[in-house]
């Protein structure tokens, strides 16, 4: 029997605001087709899932009926469901600096409320996207930190049970090489040179828009989360 020389499905998860878009295009443009946020996000509607016995099944076979191409997809709504992939999937697990991330979520605004709240056990403090541009900043950042450290862990629990192939990478140390080590694991290599060009091509710093930033410091945030935080956060070798 041949080997299968198709690319290899594979998942970019993360919290959001942490590059995915970006991730998704660089590989797009270099032939290895990626979607961004457009399955994962549409499983919602098809539940929701609490994932007792009677759902597990129907999870199941959403996941294998995912046609490719594309062969993957950049989503951070991916994180409740990898541990209903089909076997061998790839999950890329990129994360950005959480301080990063907490200034650009509260810039950006709070989206897919009910869907974090429904997956994730840390309570928002608010029922939609205005609900939470009125809580004070330091509450919105608390709320932020204990999202980044629940939803981290929940990727890294469903990608550790050994059915699936995991590296986790941050965002600010992607380059060319990083780039091409990702292709051939997911068996789309590419010319170092193609990487390169597209790398330098492509902007970084997407969907920018939005509120003023929020300056946040480890300060702001009660003990335990600003412990849970700076722990998590040295494990992927950030110093906040």
């Amino acid at each position: 029997m041949k080997p299968d020389m198709r690319p290899r499905r594979f998942v970019i998860a993360g919290c959001g605001r942490s590059g995915t878009t970006y991730m998704a295009r660089v590989l797009s443009d270099l032939g290895c087709a990626c979607g961004h946020e457009a399955y994962f996000p549409s499983l919602e509607r098809k539940g929701p899932f609490f994932f007792s016995p009677r759902h597990r099944f129907r999870v199941r076979a959403l996941m294998a009926a995912w046609a490719m191409p594309p062969w993957g997809e950049a989503a951070w709504q991916a994180a409740p469901f990898i541990r209903f992939l089909p076997r061998g999937t790839m999950v890329f697990h990129q994360v950005r600096n959480p301080l990063a991330f907490i200034k650009s979520r509260q810039k950006k605004g709070l989206t897919f409320i009910p869907f974090r709240t429904r997956y994730c056990p840390v309570p928002a403090g608010c029922r939609d996207e205005a609900g939470f541009a009125a809580l004070p900043p330091a509450q919105q950042a608390a709320y932020l930190a204990e999202f980044w450290v629940q939803w981290n862990r929940m990727i890294e629990r469903a990608a550790g049970c050994g059915r699936f192939g995991y590296m986790r990478y941050r965002i600010e140390d992607v380059d060319a090489g990083h780039v091409g080590r990702m292709l051939e694991t997911i068996r789309c290599p590419c010319p170092a040179e193609a990487v390169q060009r597209v790398i330098a091509g492509t902007e970084r710093t997407l969907h920018s828009l939005g509120l003023p930033e929020t300056d946040v410091t480890p300060d702001m945030l009660p003990a335990a989360t600003r412990e849970a935080l700076r722990k998590l956060a040295a494990e992927y070798g950030y110093r906040i």
